[in-house]
C-alpha cells in the first residue's frame, strides 16, 4: 500500500494510484512532470505553498484545493466552487472553517 506514496520533502508528498496522481504541498520539485490530477495545499507557509512547484505539477486538468483565504495567491486561474452542503446546525463544513477553492 505505501509503495504508492512518495515523500518528496518534509512536507511534500506524491501519491500515485493507477492513472491518478495527488500532490500534497508540492515543494522543491526537481522535475516538472505536469501529472497532477489533484494538488492539495494545507496552508500558505512557503514550504507548503510554492506557486513555482504547483506549476511544475499541474496541467490543464488539475484540481487545486486550498484554503479560500489563499485564492489571490494561486499561480493559476481560480474558479470558486462551493459544493459544501449545510448540516443540521447550519454549519456548511465544520472541518473546513476557512473554506476551500478549486481550480480546473
Amino acid at each position: 500500500m505505501t509503495e504508492n506514496i512518495e515523500v518528496l520533502t518534509h512536507s511534500s508528498i506524491r501519491i500515485k494510484e493507477g492513472n491518478r496522481t495527488i500532490y500534497l504541498d508540492p515543494f522543491q520539485m526537481a522535475t516538472a512532470p505536469h501529472d497532477a490530477d489533484f494538488i492539495l495545499i494545507t496552508h500558505d507557509h512557503h514550504d507548503h505553498f510554492s506557486p513555482e512547484d504547483i506549476k511544475k505539477a499541474a496541467n490543464s486538468g488539475t484540481l487545486l484545493v486550498a484554503p479560500e483565504k489563499m485564492q489571490d495567491k494561486a499561480p493559476v486561474k481560480v474558479e470558486i466552487k462551493d459544493n459544501r452542503t449545510p448540516n443540521e446546525t447550519g454549519d456548511s463544513c465544520p472541518a473546513c472553517h476557512d473554506g476551500l477553492f478549486m481550480i480546473r
